[in-house]
């Protein structure tokens, strides 16, 4: 059947317009994944390891922009991939750790150009005592006003999954819910609303400290790279941490188009690796997906490892650093590039603490 459209009345012919405008404008609703951003400072005086400069934020932003994607509320990414709904093509959530007031100062007002969602988390302790790098309540009450949602990041900061010394399981379950508690009292009381989302410090996390997060209704947030699908465990939910030398634009574009590497994680199931085992050994399944399983390449610390085919036919894989590693985090990443899409890879990470 063919319309003569030119014969319709003019009010119809405008509302077609409009409804094919609108539809080549709105973001396609059919992903099942999406990239959460983890900044810090953002400043050209602040410590390299926990920054951006201003000109990189400027890019990061822009590059967003211009390669069309979402910026949504973290929220409402996590709210809607936990109950397996559909995102955006190309969804990113904006986040900042420890409220240090470069993202006040500086981040906020960048973003506000863009009319971009974000959510700081925010460590009370230091906010409580005034520390002159941090934002005070008043700086937290405008960031909600203009865009920022505020979320717990533990009132003082500490080394969560790490026992005091002398103290028992349950004195150390006792105080993890204090510090979680503690933070989301005193935000709600003296901000209102505030998220339930938990960023672990120092992106360190283990089993009991997830199970915790999960009890007190929270979603988990690490600082481990990768990207967050359906099939997350969304108590430790990945993100790519921006730092000096792991900001640049290049970099930046490959981890904002990642997708989620599909692994089963079959050994070491506990997070915390004894002292001992200075090269710890990762056995995983990996499923099958649009990626090209023979390309995988696997990291520690920049170096990269032997990836060791157990059994290609189960798609069994085990890796294990050549040289010893370090005490405190681990961060075993892998990527493989896809099949069908050119400069596109599939990411995931896995956290482990020598203590």
């Amino acid at each position: 059947m063919i319309f003569n459209v030119r014969a319709w009345p003019q009010g119809r012919r405008i509302l077609l317009a409009l409804a094919f405008c609108c539809l080549a404008a709105a973001p396609a609703w059919a992903a099942e994944h999406a990239v959460i951003l983890a900044y810090h400072h953002v400043g050209d005086d602040t410590p390299a390891s926990t920054s951006v400069t201003v000109e990189t934020f400027a890019g990061h932003l822009s590059y967003l922009q211009k390669n069309g994607f979402t910026v949504l509320p973290l929220q409402q990414l996590l709210a809607e991939l936990s109950a397996g709904r559909e995102v955006p093509e190309k969804s990113v959530a904006i986040t900042f750790d420890d409220a240090y007031v470069s993202v006040y100062s500086t981040a906020m007002p960048m973003l506000r150009q863009y009319g971009w969602p974000f959510t700081v988390f925010v460590n009370t302790e230091p906010v409580v005592k005034g520390f002159g790098n941090f934002m005070d309540w008043q700086q937290l009450q405008e960031l909600q006003k203009n865009g920022g949602a505020v979320a717990n990041h533990s009132h003082s900061h500490a080394y969560m999954v790490r026992r005091n010394a002398g103290e028992s399981e349950d004195q150390w379950q006792k105080r993890m819910r204090h510090e979680i508690v503690t933070a989301q009292s005193l935000l709600s009381d003296k901000l209102g609303r505030v998220e339930k989302i938990f960023a672990y410090p120092y992106g360190e996390f283990s089993g009991p400290l997830q199970a915790i997060v999960r009890e007190l209704g929270f979603f988990g947030i690490g600082q481990h790279s990768g990207v967050v699908d359906f099939n997350s465990d969304f108590s430790a939910v990945p993100r790519f941490p921006m730092a000096t030398g792991f900001d640049g634009l290049k970099q930046f574009a490959i981890k904002v188009n990642s997708r989620s590497l599909p692994v089963e994680v079959l050994a070491p199931l506990q997070r915390l690796i004894p002292l001992s085992d200075d090269r710890p050994a990762m056995r995983f399944r990996l499923r099958a997906g649009d990626f090209r399983a023979n390309e995988l390449n696997c990291y520690v610390s920049g170096r990269r490892m032997a990836v060791q085919w157990l059994d290609r036919k189960e798609r069994l894989v085990e890796i294990r650093p050549e040289k010893p590693v370090g005490k405190g985090r681990i961060k075993y990443n892998c990527t493989a590039p896809s099949s069908s899409r050119s400069g596109v890879y599939y990411w995931f990470s896995h956290l482990m603490i020598r203590r």
